[in-house]
C-alpha cells in the first residue's frame, strides 16, 4: 500500500492532464456505442476469484473460469472506470475448481438506475447470488 501511495506522487501534470483528455475521448465513443442499448452484458473477465490460499502480491493468472476462452467477456466494468461511465457484476455461478463466476453490465453515462433494475431483474429470475462455494 505504502509504495502505491508514494508512486501516485510521481505523476506529472502533463501526464494527468493528457490522461484526462484520452478519459473524455473514450468516453465520448464508448457513451456513443452505449446509448444504443439498454446495457451491454457479458461474462466476467477470464480471471477468476482467488482461492483463500492464494497470495494476494501477485496477479489472478487467465483462466477461463470453467468456460472456453471464447466464452470470455471483455473487461466491460474497467472499461467503463476508464470511461467514467456505470458498471457492474454480479454472481452468475461457478466455475473451475468451483471458484465463483461473475456476469458484467455497462450502461451509458447516467444509466445506474437501469444498470441496477436490470440485475435485480436477473437476480430474481435466478439464485446464483444466494449459493456459496463448496469449501474443499
Amino acid at each position: 500500500m505504502i509504495a502505491l501511495a508514494v508512486t501516485s506522487y510521481m505523476i506529472s501534470a502533463v501526464d494527468y492532464l493528457q490522461a484526462m483528455r484520452v478519459r473524455k475521448i473514450a468516453r465520448e465513443a464508448l457513451d456513443g456505442f452505449l446509448k444504443q442499448y439498454d446495457a451491454v452484458v457479458a461474462p466476467s473477465s477470464g480471471a477468476g476469484s482467488r482461492r483463500i490460499t492464494q497470495s494476494f502480491e501477485r496477479p489472478v493468472p487467465p483462466s477461463s473460469g470453467g468456460r472456453s476462452s471464447g466464452q470470455q467477456g471483455p473487461a466491460l466494468v474497467p472499461a467503463g472506470n476508464i470511461a467514467g461511465v456505470p458498471g457492474l457484476t454480479i454472481m452468475n455461478g461457478f466455475g473451475q475448481n468451483n471458484i465463483p463466476s461473475g456476469i458484467q453490465f455497462l450502461g451509458s453515462a447516467w444509466s445506474e438506475a437501469k444498470l441496477l433494475a436490470i440485475a435485480d431483474a436477473y437476480q430474481r429470475e435466478t439464485d446464483w447470488h444466494k449459493q456459496r462455494p463448496r469449501i474443499t
